[in-house]
């Protein structure tokens, strides 16, 4: 069963473009990653540093591991010194029919 990761963040006003260069070198790490199905960004309407990421695992276990490795990641470090703050981060599972 898959697992869908949301993170909501903000990201410093000043570093949004080398964000976006970061955000692409994270992701093609976290595609080579097991499990990995699909990643999408969306932006705020309203806030220009306002961020939303969803990432699609192949099913819970792999959706948690890949979260604890994300530290690890060779761009995780400059990546996550452009964000100012996460609000939300956490894991859902489909509901059973």
């Amino acid at each position: 069963m898959t697992c869908l990761e949301v993170v909501i963040y903000q990201v410093k006003p000043d570093m949004i473009d080398q964000f976006c260069n970061l955000r692409n070198r994270v992701i093609a790490e976290m595609a080579q990653l097991d499990g990995f199905i699909r990643e999408e960004t969306h932006g705020s309407v309203e806030s220009p540093t306002l961020f939303v990421d969803t990432l699609t695992w192949r099913d819970q276990s792999s959706a948690l591991e890949a979260y604890a490795r994300f530290n690890n990641l060779d761009g995780a470090a400059e990546f996550l010194a452009c964000i100012q703050n996460v609000t939300f981060s956490g894991h859902f599972l489909p509901l059973s029919k």
